[in-house]
């Protein structure tokens, strides 16, 4: 059996050649912390400033969004790391761009797969495009709590 080669998308330059990457790769990882930290420019670790790393900036969401979407097109499978995955509220919006693999804290799991049941896809879906078209993380966080309330 032929060993997979795949591609870590963790800086904003792979995401812009997303199409290209995804066409020569079995998958993708998408990693979140550090994708986020370096598209908003902001050090995780620096507490001068890490009140500024926002995962949901509309920067984010829509990178992954299409991220994932171009993936897809091209037949690559995708995984996700990084804290957004454990993140409950990120989590439909996640399920909604098409994401089916998530890589998380085991601590996380039960909890996870208990969220993951009560959204039907379709649901999840009309939520990620509804996202993607929102200007601020405020907006978009309050979109994703409404999701989870009526949920």
């Amino acid at each position: 059996e032929k060993p997979e080669i795949g591609a870590m998308i963790e800086v904003p330059a792979a995401v812009e050649i997303i199409d290209e990457i995804t066409k020569c790769v079995d998958f993708i990882s998408l990693g979140t912390n550090d994708l986020t930290q370096y598209t908003l420019a902001v050090d995780r670790n620096n507490v001068i400033v890490q009140d500024l790393f926002e995962k949901f900036h509309p920067a984010i969401i829509r990178q992954l969004h299409r991220t994932i979407a171009t993936a897809q097109k091209n037949h690559c499978r995708v995984a996700l790391c990084g804290d957004m995955g454990s993140d409950p509220l990120a989590l439909p919006f996640l399920i909604g761009c098409g994401l089916r693999k998530f890589s998380v804290v085991s601590a996380d799991i039960a909890n996870l797969k208990r969220f993951v049941s009560r959204y039907s896809v379709a649901e999840t879906e009309a939520l990620a495009l509804e996202c993607i078209k929102l200007d601020s993380a405020q907006k978009i966080k309050a979109c994703l709590e409404s999701f989870q309330t009526e949920h």
